[in-house]
Formats: C-alpha cells, structure tokens, sequence
C-alpha cells in the first residue's frame, strides 16, 4: 500500500474515516470477498487477490492510526537544535515558558517543521503559542486549521479557518463572548 488514500479507496472509506468506521468497512468487505464463499476456480482467484488488497489497506491504516496515537501519547521526542526545532514540547506549560524568547514567527517556523515531520499535536500546541503571542497571525491559524483537518478535527480546523479569513478581511476573529459586556 503506497498511500492513506488508495487505503481508503480499496475499504470504500472517507479518508478522514474514525478507526471504527475503518475496521467496520474492513469487516464488511472481508466478508463479502472472503475466498471461502467461492466455489468456482476463477472467481476464488478473483477473490484472493480482493482479499489480499482489503487486508492490506486496513493493515496500513491501522498501523498509520497506532503511529498516530503513539504520537498523541508520548510527549515530543524532537531534539532542540537549530536546525530542528527550537524547544522540546513535553508539555503546554514547558512550551508557553520556552516560547518567551521566541517570536510569533519564528514558532510558526518551528510548528512548519513540526508538520512537516508529522508531528501534528506538537506543532497545533507551537501554533497556538503564536498565535497568544500574536493573535492577529492568520498565517498561523490557517496552518493550525490544516493540522486540525489532516487528524480529522474538522470543526476545530473551520473555527481556524474563519478566524483566518476574518483576520485576512479586517474583521475582527468571532471569539467567545465576555460577561462583562452591557446587554441591551
């Protein structure tokens, strides 16, 4: 299996399918090309090679969604050089101190790097340092927004999104609402 997506289209699945709409599809399938069902020589041929596709498609998106949550679980791993990142995030807490010397941009530099190595959670925490730093960046809630689309969050990656455009037209980002406000 080469990619998420081909994964995806052999199960008949969205690509930003739950691990239990995954294994459910896989189930299906499995049962209906199971080569046992087939009688004739042809088509248990037929059903072998199917077999043989829909058992790796799912074996790949379970192994792609354990890396995933083996990634969610430990802290970050990332080595604080220069050429890598900055700061190592083992926590929000440890990140929010490490950040005081850093600018908006450069942690929207580091969470790039982040992303790009796959580093997803690590890089959505960096990102949202920046944006406390700076929360007029669209850049970085658009990029933080993505993130949140590729681990399937996408209501959090729209809120990102709009925030962005808002920022991008002049509007002020929709936020939570203060108590302090006068009512009318």
């Amino acid at each position: 299996m080469k990619t998420k997506f081909q994964a995806c289209q052999i199960l008949a699945i969205d690509i930003n399918a739950t691990p239990a709409q995954i294994k459910d599809a896989y189930r299906s399938l499995a049962r209906q090309w199971h080569p046992d069902r087939f009688i004739d020589r042809i088509e248990k041929q037929t059903a072998e090679e199917r077999f043989k596709q829909i058992n790796a498609a799912y074996e790949y998106l379970k192994k792609e969604t354990e890396a995933m949550n083996r990634g969610f679980a430990q802290s970050s791993n990332v080595r604080s050089d220069k050429s890598d990142v900055r700061s190592t995030v083992k926590s929000t807490a440890k990140a929010e101190r490490s950040s005081t010397h850093l600018t908006a941009e450069e942690l929207y530099q580091d969470a790039c790097m982040l992303g790009k190595n796959r580093h997803y959670e690590e890089a959505t925490v960096i990102l949202g340092l920046a944006i406390k730093l700076s929360p007029r960046y669209s850049k970085a809630y658009r990029y933080r927004g993505f993130i949140r689309s590729v681990l399937g969050f996408e209501m959090s990656a729209e809120a990102d999104f709009r925030r962005a455009r808002a920022i991008d037209v002049g509007l002020s980002p929709p936020g939570p609402v203060s108590s302090s406000s006068p009512r009318t």
